[in-house]
């Protein structure tokens, strides 16, 4: 359901399915992807695992990111993400919990996919994850945010601060904050909601590539940071459109054109 929701057949009937990665590329920050590969995700360039493994995906979630976004339209396999995208993978955090992290791994992931935006490619990051408020995450988020070329989503947050406040680093001024909503378009109840919240997009009873073997995939996913690959795929099919135009120009053209669901916590994505 949620594409329809997103109206990503509309996208897709007007400038097609594939996005080139000399137009946008999608650096998603999460726990890895499948190795050796999975069936429907086939443009992937492995980055940087700052915490040493190979970028392989222990747990599932960075793998369930990417398809939500990128598995691979029209192949006759598995799913259909957002669009085809050249998806840039780089590993900050090990086993299942995303709150056993380094600074360090964090800040280097974000200069990283900021360093993929070279000549007239830009790039949107996914930041599935909710994280302790620090100042060198602020710093990288701001300055590569400041060079007008890297747009950031991230997660509001599944309930950790009584659900009305937004976590960090989506409740950063340079950040998409993005709640999630269910098929009816209800707000999750345990999506954490604020006035940074920009967007909202589907975020309950998803279906997406998982770990396990090349044909593995999961149901029943929920949360926020499901939401977040679709606001990313969306926001990188809008790029690729005119990529001379500045991040925060994107930014307002997704915002602008989303439906009004009659909250300042509830705009969409659609």
């Amino acid at each position: 359901y949620q594409l329809d929701l997103i109206k990503a057949h509309e996208l897709w009937d007007e400038m097609g399915t594939t996005v080139t990665g000399d137009k946008v590329i999608l650096c998603i920050i999460d726990s890895g992807i499948y190795r050796p590969g999975h069936e429907d995700l086939d443009r992937i360039t492995l980055g940087t695992d700052w915490t040493g493994n190979n970028n392989v995906d222990t747990n599932g979630h960075g793998t369930a990111i990417a398809g939500l976004a990128g598995a691979t339209i029209g192949n006759g396999k598995g799913i259909a993400g957002v669009g085809n995208f050249e998806i840039y993978i780089t590993r900050v955090y090990d086993g299942v919990d995303i709150y056993q992290y380094e600074v360090n791994n964090i800040v280097n992931a974000i200069n990283e996919c900021g360093e993929q935006a070279i000549g007239n490619t830009n790039v949107v990051v996914s930041m599935s994850f909710t994280l302790s408020y620090d100042q060198n995450i602020d710093n990288a988020l701001t300055n590569v945010y400041d060079s007008g070329k890297v747009l950031f989503v991230a997660s509001s947050g599944n309930g950790e601060n009584g659900h009305e406040s937004v976590s960090f680093p989506a409740n950063h001024d340079d950040v998409i904050a993005v709640g999630a909503i269910n098929e009816n378009r209800q707000i999750w109840p345990y999506s954490n909601t604020g006035p940074e919240i920009e967007l909202v997009a589907p975020g309950v009873s998803l279906y997406s590539t998982w770990v396990g073997s090349s044909s593995t995939y999961q149901g029943g996913l929920v949360g926020t940071s499901f939401a977040v690959p679709l606001v990313a795929g969306v926001a990188a099919m809008i790029w690729s459109i005119d990529t001379s135009k500045a991040n925060h120009f994107i930014r307002e053209v997704l915002y602008s054109t989303a439906e009004d669901l009659g909250s300042k916590d509830r705009k969409s994505v659609v």
